[in-house]
């Protein structure tokens, strides 16, 4: 009888510890995916290509839109 008390409580103690293990992985991973979303940002990449690669957003003049043929015979007329 002894015995399963002290087993039970163990098991408790386990559990317990289980559990607060499993509340601060939760709190990281909360705190992991707002890194994500802060590292991955478009205003913090679009600084990243111009500060690393030299890159800058393209004036209006810059900009040409290409409409693309819907099937292998269509035309330009034939896209909405």
């Amino acid at each position: 009888m002894v015995w399963r008390r002290g087993r039970g409580f163990a098991e408790e103690q386990r559990i317990v510890a289980l559990d607060r293990e499993r509340r601060d992985l939760d709190a990281q991973r909360i705190s992991l995916e707002g890194e994500l979303q802060r590292a991955t940002s478009a205003d913090r990449i679009a600084a990243a290509a111009s500060r690393r690669l030299g890159l800058r957003a393209p004036s209006d003049s810059q900009i040409i839109t290409l409409i693309r043929a819907r099937g292998a015979g269509a035309t330009v007329a034939d896209t909405p």
